[in-house]
C-alpha cells in the first residue's frame, strides 16, 4: 500500500484531509498518522476511497495517480491486437490489486483473531 496516494488523490480532486477526515469520522491527526506510518485498517481505507469516489485500489503504487479523475480514451495503438493486450495486462494488473486488497484485509483479520485470542 502507498497511503501518501490519500494526499495526492485528495489534491487532484481538490479535497482536503480535513475534510476527508470527517467524512470518515476520524480526527485529522489520526488520518496523518496513518498516511505517515503507511497503516490503516481495510475499513478505514474503503470509505476514504467511497469519499474521495476512486477505487480502493488507487492506493496501491501500481496505480498512477496523474490519471484519477480523468477518462482516458483512444490512447491505445490504432492496432487492435495491441487494444487486446492492453486491455489483457489492465485486467491482470487490476487483478493483481484486488489480490494485494484482500491479502491485506486477510492479515488485519488474522491480527484481530490474534489480539482477541489473547485477551482469553
Amino acid at each position: 500500500m502507498v497511503l501518501s496516494n490519500i494526499k495526492k488523490v485528495a489534491e487532484s480532486k481538490r479535497v482536503t484531509i480535513v475534510s476527508v477526515a470527517e467524512e470518515i469520522e476520524m480526527s485529522v491527526a489520526n488520518l496523518h498518522r496513518c498516511i505517515r506510518e503507511n497503516k490503516i485498517e481495510a475499513g478505514v481505507l474503503e470509505k476514504i476511497a467511497h469519499v474521495l469516489d476512486v477505487p480502493v485500489s488507487v492506493f496501491f503504487d501500481e496505480i498512477p495517480i496523474k490519471n484519477i479523475g480523468h477518462t482516458t480514451s483512444g490512447n491505445h495503438s490504432p492496432i487492435t491486437g495491441d487494444i487486446e493486450i492492453d486491455n489483457c495486462k489492465s485486467e491482470l494488473e487490476k487483478s493483481n490489486m484486488r489480490i494485494s486488497y484482500l491479502e491485506q484485509i486477510i492479515k488485519d483479520k488474522d491480527k484481530i483473531i490474534e489480539l482477541l485470542s489473547n485477551k482469553k
